[in-house]
């Protein structure tokens, strides 16, 4: 949960990978940051100088983004998802791909819901001006938008 609101406040984009925001640290402070990233995450980490500076960043490596991803998003404001999001399969990755999404609009169950699929149910809502980040709300109760709530369930094979 903390590395989800360090990321929130103080991470950001780049190249395929994640910077983290370390200015006021000193690369002491730095290096022990980045141990624990390595070691209690298992993340591939750099850290580098800025130009003219005694500063540091921390660099999260594009090759660690899928495991950043399953271990903060559940924690995150959907809001604050673009910092770790790269498309839309991303989010849908936690859930099984044999899953029926259930829509409803305060209370009711939305026309053309249960959506078969993460990306169709993102595909229909469009219009309605739902996007991908709704995805952490599965099975929450919350609201998106203030009207809608998701649920799922795994299909059924027969």
């Amino acid at each position: 949960m903390a590395l989800a609101h360090w990321i929130q406040g103080e991470g950001y984009k780049h190249g395929g990978g994640l910077r983290l925001a370390t200015h006021s640290f000193s690369i002491q402070e730095t290096v022990l940051l980045v141990n624990v990233l390595i070691i209690k995450f298992g993340l591939n980490c750099t850290i580098s100088k800025i130009q003219n500076s005694d500063q540091y960043i921390i660099y999260i490596r594009t090759d660690s983004m899928d495991k950043l991803r399953d271990l903060v998003t559940p924690y995150m404001h959907p809001k604050m998802l673009y910092k770790i999001e790269t498309d839309i399969s991303i989010i849908s990755k936690p859930f099984p791909k044999a899953i029926e999404i259930r829509v409803y609009e305060q209370g009711k169950l939305l026309e053309g819901s249960p959506f078969s699929s993460f990306n169709q149910c993102v595909k229909s809502l469009k219009n309605l001006g739902v996007t991908k980040f709704f995805g952490p709300l599965i099975e929450t109760g919350k609201f998106y938008k203030f009207r809608y709530t998701f649920y799922s369930k795994p299909f059924q094979l027969e």
